[in-house]
């Protein structure tokens, strides 16, 4: 018996770059018979063969786009056939549709054809779903166009039968009562990363776009740190950050030195402002009472933001040695004033000691 599981939109681990912001990708996937493999790789045991009118299916099949999508919204557009629907007899389906968001077929009750969606609720496994979509009688070797669209925030999708005039007609339970479906798998990341046939049938063109996730921070290499773009924004201006494209981009930016001579993304975390050769952090001896034989120096004009992620903070108070530098005290760097206190090395001598704070 001929089956087929017509479409099934899986997902893999997203890439760590992360596209332009908010740009749309709307001729990510365009595959006809005319432009096959020209938005992607075609692969699978099965057969896929470019004829006039379509790209002919058999067995297993797994069209790959070039780049994965990284969107928050996900629609593809497929028009195809189904060249025969899939039986309570068939096996176990399992194995083909793992990983899937989504996934459409063509069932064969027995008594009569109906459309199913893979969808899963409350963490569940998946389950195969009867649609109904008003007014369409579902057949086989017939030609239909089906709009996906995916929402991969709150890991949910919808499935429209497409008219020629360009109208739409959502696919619902039985009842009627929601066209909005769980994904079938919720786990792993949002970015689609290929598309999976299985079965027989035709396709007479297959379009894709998504919209690319907005970046709101960007992480300097070598450190953790995430810095948001409101920050970057105001500080380094629209110069250093609109033409921004890529983490790369972003980093290099942050990396740069400040008029106070500290890398950009170095002062973010100390609170300081990079464009002002005098804003710095500020030591001096600590204004209350210091017992006899310490020392205490205070910290001063850091502002460690509320927002700050991906890094500790640590003052080190120092003391001259005839081998170096020798920390004698240390404090998690406080907004405002940070106190350190040590013991006096040499009552009545002349000692040096010095501030370094590090980001880590």
């Amino acid at each position: 018996m001929k089956k087929t599981y017509m479409l099934a939109i899986c997902a893999a681990a997203l890439a760590a770059a992360v596209p332009a912001r908010g740009a749309p990708n709307a001729s990510w996937v365009d595959e006809t018979p005319d432009t096959m493999g020209g938005t992607g790789e075609w692969s699978g045991t099965g057969s896929h063969v470019a004829n006039d009118s379509e790209i002919a299916l058999s067995g297993k099949n797994t069209f790959t786009p070039s780049t994965q999508s990284a969107g928050k919204d996900v629609t593809f557009t497929m028009k195809a056939r189904f060249e025969a629907a899939v039986t309570e007899d068939d096996e176990d389906s399992s194995a083909e549709t793992a990983g899937a968001k989504s996934a459409l077929r063509l069932y064969d009750s027995g008594e009569s054809l109906s459309f199913q969606l893979l969808t899963s609720e409350s963490g569940g496994a998946a389950t195969w779903t009867n649609v109904t979509c008003s007014g369409v009688t579902p057949a086989t070797n017939t030609q239909y166009t089906f709009r996906f669209d995916l929402d991969c925030t709150n890991k949910t999708y919808t499935v429209k039968l497409v008219s020629d005039s360009g109208s739409t007609i959502p696919l619902t339970t039985e009842n009627g009562d929601t066209e909005k479906f769980a994904f079938a798998t919720a786990e792993g990341s949002p970015a689609v990363s290929s598309l999976a046939f299985s079965g027989y049938g035709g396709i007479s063109s297959l379009t894709g776009s998504y919209t690319d996730i907005a970046k709101t921070a960007f992480t300097p290499a070598g450190s953790n740190v995430a810095v948001p773009l409101e920050w970057i924004s105001a500080n380094i201006g629209s110069s250093g950050i609109g033409g921004l494209s890529s983490d790369a981009d972003a980093a290099a930016a942050l990396a740069g030195q400040g008029a106070n001579g500290l890398p950009k993304w170095q002062s973010y975390c100390l609170g300081l402002d990079p464009a002002r050769a005098d804003s710095v952090i500020l030591c001096e001896a600590a204004q209350a009472p210091c017992p006899a034989g310490k020392v205490a120096v205070a910290v001063k004009n850091v502002n460690v933001p509320a927002s700050l992620s991906g890094a500790t903070l640590t003052a080190y108070l120092q003391r001259k040695t005839s081998s170096g530098w020798e920390s004698v005290a240390s404090a998690p760097l406080q907004a405002g004033e940070t106190v350190l206190t040590c013991d006096q090395a040499s009552a009545g001598q002349l000692e040096i000691y010095r501030i370094r704070v590090t980001i880590e």
